[in-house]
Parts: C-alpha cells; sequence; structure tokens
C-alpha cells in the first residue's frame, strides 16, 4: 500500500513542476493530447484488464490462458488505433481547435502500446491478489515519468514548448518500459494452473466489453471537453494561445491539485477491486461499507482543505506563474474542491459495482454524469468563462454520485447511518478547526511554506485522530472516561 500511495503521489504531483517548466501554454497543449491517450488506452486494454483481474481472481480458469487472450487482444487493439492516430493526428488537433499540437500524437501512439500491455500485465498480479508488485510496479512507473519526463521536459523545451511537450511524453515512453520489464521478469516465477479448465471466452469478452465501455466514458468526455471548451472560449473572444492557457489551467494546474486526494482513492480501489470480487455474503457487505467510509473521510476532508487553503496552496506551487493566472487557479480549486467528493464516492461506487459484475450500473451513472457535464459546459462557458467549465464539472461528478449512490441504497448495499452521522459531526467540527487554524495562522506572518507546514501537520493530525475515533467508537468511550 505504501508503494501504491507513493506511486499515486509522484503521478499527481508532476504536472506541478512540468507546469512551471512549460507554462500555462505548455500544459494546455500536454492536456489537449491526453484525451485521446487515454481513452484509447482504455478502449486496448482497460477492460481486458479488468477481465483478467476478475477470473484469475476467481480461479476458475487456467489463468494463463485468462492471461494470454488478454495480450493478445490488447496488442491487437493497440497497434490498430495507435496507427490510425497517426494517420488522423492533422485533423484531431484541428478538431480540438489547436493545429499545431498535431506531432505530439506521434509520440501518443508509442506510448498507447507501452502502456496497454503494461495494464494488462497488471491485472494479472492484481488477480493474482499480489498488491506489492503491482504497486512497485507502478511507482517505478510514476518515479521514472517524474524523473524523465521533467529532465527531456527541460532539455526540449529550450527549442520551444511544443517540443518540451513531447521531451515529458519521451520520458513517459521510457518510464514505461521500464516498468513493464519490471512485471514482465516477475510473471515468469508464477506456474501454470494445472486444473485444466479452459478459457470461457464468452464470459472473457462479456467482461471486457463491459470493463471497457465503462472505462472510456470518462476520457471520451473529456475529448469532448477539449473540444468544446477551447472551441467556446475562442468563440467568446479569447486568442487560441488564451484559450488553451485557461484550459490548461483548469484541467492542468488546478487539477493536478485536485487529484492528489483522488489518487489515493484509485490507490483503495485498486485494493478493493480483487479483495470484493473475492468475497461474498456478510463479509462482501462489510468491506463494502468500510471501503466507502474510508473514501467519504478522504474525499470530504481534502474537499474541505482544497476550498479553504486553495489561495496558499496555489501561490505555494504555482508561483512562476502570473498572478493573473494564479488568480484564475485559485478561484477554478475553490469550485472544483466540491466535485472532489463526489468524483472520489463515484469512483469506489464504480469499483463496487465491477466487484459485483454490474458494470451496466456504472456505465449508466457515468452517461449520466457526463451527459448533465457537457450540457452544461455548452450553458455555462458562454456566460462564465472558464470559470463555467469548472461549474460544469463539478455537477457533473455530483450527478454520477448521486445515481450511484441512490441505486446501492435501492439495492440495500449500503447501510451503517450511525456511523454515518458520527463522520459528518467529526467533519463539522474538522471544517470549524480548520478555518479558526487559518484565520490564527494568518495574523501570525508566517513564511508561506512554513504556514502550509504547520497547517498540514495540524489538520493531518486532527484528520487521524478523528478517523480512528469513527472506526474504533470504543476508544471514544475510553478517553471520556479517563477524563
Amino acid at each position: 500500500m505504501i508503494f501504491m500511495c507513493l506511486g499515486k503521489i509522484c503521478g499527481a504531483i508532476y504536472k506541478l513542476p512540468l507546469t512551471s517548466i512549460l507554462g500555462a501554454s505548455g500544459i494546455g497543449m500536454y492536456q489537449l493530447v491526453f484525451p485521446i491517450f487515454v481513452t484509447i488506452v482504455m478502449v486496448s486494454s482497460q477492460g481486458t484488464s479488468l477481465a483478467v483481474t476478475k477470473l484469475v481472481a476467481d480461479g476458475k480458469m487456467n489463468y494463463k490462458k485468462v492471461f494470454f487472450e488478454g495480450i493478445k487482444l490488447t496488442l491487437i487493439l493497440s497497434v490498430c488505433l495507435s496507427l490510425l492516430i497517426i494517420v488522423f493526428s492533422r485533423q484531431i488537433s484541428n478538431i480540438q481547435g489547436n493545429e499545431n499540437i498535431y506531432p505530439l500524437y506521434y509520440y501518443v501512439a508509442i506510448l498507447i502500446v507501452f502502456v496497454s500491455v503494461l495494464s494488462v500485465y497488471r491485472g494479472l498480479f492484481r488477480g493474482f491478489q499480489n498488491i506489492k508488485i503491482y504497486a512497485i510496479s507502478e511507482f517505478i512507473e510514476q518515479l521514472g515519468k517524474l524523473v524523465f519526463g521533467l529532465i527531456f521536459a527541460v532539455l526540449f523545451v529550450k527549442k520551444g514548448v511544443l517540443n518540451g511537450v513531447i521531451g515529458a511524453f519521451i520520458g513517459i515512453i521510457f518510464a514505461s518500459i521500464i516498468s513493464l520489464f519490471y512485471l514482465i521478469i516477475l510473471s515468469k516465477k508464477y506456474r501454470e494452473n494445472k486444473s485444466g479448465l479452459l478459457l470461457n471466452k464468452k464470459l472473457f469478452y462479456n467482461y471486457t466489453i463491459f470493463g471497457s465501455f465503462s472505462s472510456i466514458i470518462t476520457p471520451i468526455s473529456q475529448f469532448i471537453d477539449s473540444i468544446i471548451i477551447i472551441n467556446l472560449l475562442n468563440k467568446i473572444g479569447l486568442s487560441e494561445e488564451s484559450s488553451t492557457s485557461n484550459f490548461g489551467l483548469l484541467v492542468g494546474a488546478c487539477s493536478t491539485i485536485t487529484n492528489l486526494p483522488l489518487s489515493l482513492i484509485l490507490a483503495i480501489t485498486t485494493v478493493a477491486l480483487p479483495s470484493l470480487s473475492a468475497s461474498n455474503g456478510e463479509q462482501k457487505f462489510k468491506k463494502t461499507q468500510e471501503f466507502l467510509l474510508y473514501t467519504f473521510l478522504i474525499t470530504s476532508v481534502s474537499s474541505i482543505v482544497l476550498f479553504l487553503f486553495s489561495n496558499e496552496i496555489v501561490s505555494a506551487l504555482y508561483g512562476s506563474l502570473s498572478y493573473y493566472h494564479q488568480e484564475i487557479c485559485t478561484f477554478l480549486i475553490k469550485i472544483t474542491s466540491i466535485g472532489v467528493f463526489f468524483a472520489g464516492m463515484s469512483e469506489m461506487c464504480l469499483c463496487i459495482f465491477q466487484s459485483d459484475g454490474k458494470f451496466y450500473i456504472g456505465l449508466i451513472s457515468l452517461i449520466i454524469g457526463n451527459l448533465i457535464k457537457t450540457i452544461l459546459l455548452i450553458c455555462f462557458i458562454p456566460k462564465y468563462g472558464i470559470y463555467g467549465a469548472a461549474y460544469a464539472f463539478t455537477f457533473g461528478y455530483s450527478a454520477t454520485a448521486v445515481v450511484s449512490y441512490l441505486w446501492m441504497r435501492l439495492r440495500g448495499e449500503i447501510g451503517g447511518n450511525k456511523v454515518l452521522y458520527k463522520a459528518l459531526i467529526y467533519l463539522v467540527i474538522f471544517g470549524n478547526i480548520a478555518f479558526l487554524l487559518k484565520r490564527f495562522l494568518s495574523l501570525t506572518m508566517l513564511n508561506l511554506y512554513i504556514y502550509l507546514l504547520v497547517v498540514g501537520i495540524a489538520l493531518i493530525t486532527l484528520f487521524a485522530f478523528m478517523t480512528f475515533l469513527i472506526i474504533n467508537p470504543k476508544m471514544l468511550k475510553f478517553v471520556l472516561k479517563k477524563k
């Protein structure tokens, strides 16, 4: 779990220095091509990886036959789709409103193949519930991306912002190759299952198809978002460069910060999926409540902290940006901080649906949330500019989470209201203490970084103590008796 969290943290903070290196325009270019990259990776490997995880975790089939079927399918899809991206790179970049970014898609196409195969290998180890190897591979990839991506970005940006973005992608390619070789070497130690059970191709492809559909909704929506946001910002009078910069501030600078707590939630879902898939009955119900409670606590506290301390966080992390861009980024974080809670709960609900084999529920909730987001983008951006996009994102996440929650509530998959009410009380206390701490420390004239360090230590300690009391209510009674 430590390596997994470290990997997620490395991945999340990667764009912080990258934004300083490339600037708002450069990070905007980086984020413009990313939805296509994520969409193709999801199509070519995410459903396959999920199918491998579930079928290997079930232990009812020969794992090597399941795995090789996944690798074969992933290679065919990733290579074919990558070639299509290369062929139509100019057309894609024109549609997105910035025709100059088409060379980036050549490097994206190469990266897709390696990341897709890497995803299937990770699905294998997740199916074995060997989370340690899975986590180490992710840590290697994310650390490599942080190191190589930034080094190549610094070297290449001297020849122009676009070249700097190309350098960042070259670094990611190197990191993915290293992580892939690590898993290939370790996968050879597992012996073939001699149970003689054949591969159930129908079940394998059912999981693959539904898993792929659930996974591609968000990246496809992000690609559509990039088209809508850039073009609508151009339409209301912004230049191509300003539109790209504003887009970069929202989905690059702002999202990097708001994604930090979501990275932790993704780490938890990585553990949760095989654990829930291998459980049933009362044990599964209990685990579901625990994972939901952890997600609720982490995301709600993160939303409070991001809303209250957005100005200080932006000043510390993005001091190289202009004051104007810092002001925009601060307000964007305040708006999207609310969405952190709903996005995190949606991720955990989707994981629970996948463990039950109810892919269609997650698919429906994602479609509803993203449709609402897209409609609101069209309505809000002409009136509120880039802030309208942030409002639309928040409402979209909220819709997905509400639909997922209502389904689980109707199915009786959510219980423990007493624990939830207790958590809400603690959160009110946490929010008030955080607000008072902010007011008090603002009077002390501390150095900004010391200020954030004190705030971080105090709030993390408070969060850990409150979480412990919620999970172990007997300890609270013991403390009160002592007093």
